[in-house]
């Protein structure tokens, strides 16, 4: 495979992983049996690549759980970016796997990202105008607009979901995929979650919505255990799922994107909310 080569390994075996990466994750064993994980993009994802090592780097110094950075690396046909192989299963297949731990994996998992935001004050990370959340439509830059960002500035991951999160002996293990990150207020990341929540993890017509959105009402009250109440966040959930659906309409059906359409809409309005949800 192209790109092998630059990871200066001896490698005993290579096998692409399934979860919520937005770049191919390859799983790397060499031949002293050491496991690493590996992101593969053309030389167009070199920024991509660069903008994540920093993102992971940073991260890791405040202490939050994530990959460590082995190696980044070009060559003429390919961008790499080699890190370390964290233990544990997405969070999504935990869940598959024993639909008990819902409530408190997600609490887990509020807890922490509002632990990110606490920390994360002042990390020298590229701002929301220079990577994914830059808005790419005129509605979606009314929508971002429109949200007051009179918090602190402070580190968004803004693809916190189940299966960017590894679970490990019922705990949360590590945080990963670090591209869309950036500074910005709080209740960015936290609205990015609730609209992946509430609109894509599954269809909002779909008959698992209700264990969903219990999903959560759990991350939100373990996010306001640390955080405290969250306020204004209307025009946060419009940003984000403006943001959301321009992130995901190529790779969704289009009556699942017409639907999810359907629910910002009703949120721009002030008709719609999550039930138990109060905004």
């Amino acid at each position: 495979m192209a790109g092998v080569a630059l990871l200066r390994l001896r490698v005993r075996s290579l096998a692409p992983t399934a979860g919520g990466s937005s770049l191919p994750v390859f799983r790397v064993v060499d031949q002293r049996g050491r496991r690493f994980a590996l992101r593969l993009g053309s030389l167009a994802a070199a920024p991509i690549l660069d903008r994540e090592a920093r993102n992971l780097q940073a991260a890791a110094a405040l202490g939050i759980p994530c990959p460590t950075v082995v190696r980044r690396a070009d060559d003429g046909v390919v961008s790499t970016l080699l890190t370390s192989w964290e233990p544990g299963v997405p969070m999504g297949h935990a869940l598959q796997a024993n639909p008990a731990a819902l409530p408190d994996l997600a609490r887990q998992a509020g807890r922490l990202q509002a632990r990110i935001h606490a920390l994360g004050t002042g990390v020298p990370t590229a701002d929301l105008g220079q990577g994914w959340a830059r808005p790419a439509s005129a509605a979606e830059s009314e929508a971002y607009e429109a949200c007051p960002d009179d918090g602190p500035m402070t580190l968004l991951h803004l693809d916190f979901h189940p299966l960017n999160l590894l679970v490990h002996r019922r705990r949360i293990s590590a945080v990963l995929d670090w591209v869309n990150a950036g500074l910005g207020d709080a209740r960015r990341d936290v609205a990015r979650t609730a609209a992946i929540l509430a609109l894509d993890v599954v269809p909002p017509t779909s008959p698992l919505r209700g264990l969903v959105d219990e999903m959560l009402r759990n991350w939100l009250r373990g996010y306001e255990d640390v955080a405290g109440k969250l306020r204004d966040m209307r025009p946060y959930m419009v940003w984000a799922g403006h943001a959301t659906i321009r992130d995901i309409e190529a790779k969704r059906p289009w009556d699942h994107i017409a639907a999810m359409r359907t629910v910002v809409a009703s949120w721009q309005e002030g008709r719609g909310s999550v039930p138990g949800v109060p905004w």
